[in-house]
């Protein structure tokens, strides 16, 4: 009887480890410390976070004059620039923004 206990006590034991998991993942900190802007050229944009952990990516807002069309840079690891390039049909970036990630 005790064995059957102590088995019982041991796989719930495990399976609260197991399930808390996830949780400790998600204590790790966002980026922090983030700067973006226009490049030097007026067809992207840059963004970059020094502090934390996760992943950052650039917004372009790219303009024809007529319309207006949004793109993404590749997402980056802390202390890596993204860029977000703006198509040929759409020359020039009009805004300039972020996205983060863990």
């Amino acid at each position: 009887m005790n064995r059957k206990i102590f088995t019982a006590l041991a796989s719930a034991a495990a399976f609260a480890v197991v399930s808390l998991t996830p949780l400790a993942a998600q204590a790790e900190p966002l980026p922090t410390d983030c700067h973006h802007g226009y490049g030097w050229q007026t067809d992207y944009t840059w963004a970059r976070c020094d502090k934390g952990a996760g992943s950052v990516r650039a917004i372009a807002t790219c303009s024809n004059g007529r319309t207006k069309k949004t793109v993404y840079g590749p997402w980056k690891g802390i202390r890596v620039q993204s860029s977000a390039h703006c198509p040929d049909t759409y020359p020039k970036a009009v805004s300039h923004s972020y996205d983060i990630k863990r």
